[in-house]
């Protein structure tokens, strides 16, 4: 079973192309589009060499005589090393900003080729993503939000053609009507907030004990 964010991202998948599940981790995105014939072939990758072990064990047990050529995991830094994707999705969820704008310039140096689909969870900055990659070319197919550890989360799933990427466009009936979005813009309007503060961190952690506690503002 798939948590619900993992969930979220599975229903954005193109199915029967191609699938790269980059900074894979536990792998279990992967795993799921393979084991249900969502996806062929489905690409595992991670730069951890740690994460790649463990994976390759878990793939031993749960396919022992092999899963065949449909599963391909690489132990690579998707930041540097080139993987061809070409045709189906690549997903990047879980990662930094600039870990996301960094393998999407290593991937796709010439911009989104057609066919290809991205499908991001990033964590934090969601806004300044989705500028970025305007930027480089890329269109909005489809985003939502999700609730996640607390907080309210952003997925984008963007190709060559569809809506501008514009920032705080947010009119999918997902995001409008699963009751999340003024939660999601309280949590920003606090981040900028604190941001833009002279003193971030001590700012952050009065607003955090009066939200908390109910401790007094002073």
């Amino acid at each position: 079973m798939l948590s619900p964010r993992l969930q979220n991202i599975y229903q954005c998948i193109v199915p029967g192309r191609p699938l790269w599940d980059i900074g894979c981790d536990h792998g279990y995105l992967g795993l799921q589009a393979f084991a249900t014939g969502l996806c062929e072939p489905v690409h595992l990758v991670d730069r951890s060499a740690l994460v790649i072990g463990q994976l390759r064990q878990r793939v031993e047990q749960s396919w022992p005589k092999g899963p065949g050529v449909g599963l391909q995991i690489c132990h690579c830094d998707a930041e540097k090393d080139e993987l061809s994707v070409r045709g189906g999705t690549a997903v990047l969820a879980g990662l930094g900003l600039w870990t996301i704008l960094r393998i999407v310039d290593c991937q796709f140096p010439q911009g989104p080729p057609k066919g290809t689909r991205l499908v991001l969870a990033c964590v934090l900055k969601e806004e300044q993503l989705r500028v970025q990659l305007r930027r480089r070319g890329w269109f909005l197919q489809h985003e939502e939000l999700f609730a996640e550890n607390g907080h309210v989360r952003q997925l984008l799933a963007c190709q060559a053609s569809g809506e501008p990427l514009e920032p705080f466009w947010n009119d999918s009936d997902c995001s409008r009507d699963n009751g999340l979005w003024p939660t999601y813009l309280a949590e920003r309007r606090l981040y900028f907030s604190v941001s833009q503060s002279s003193e971030p961190d001590l700012v952050y952690l009065k607003q955090a004990l009066q939200q908390r506690f109910g401790l007094e503002k002073k």
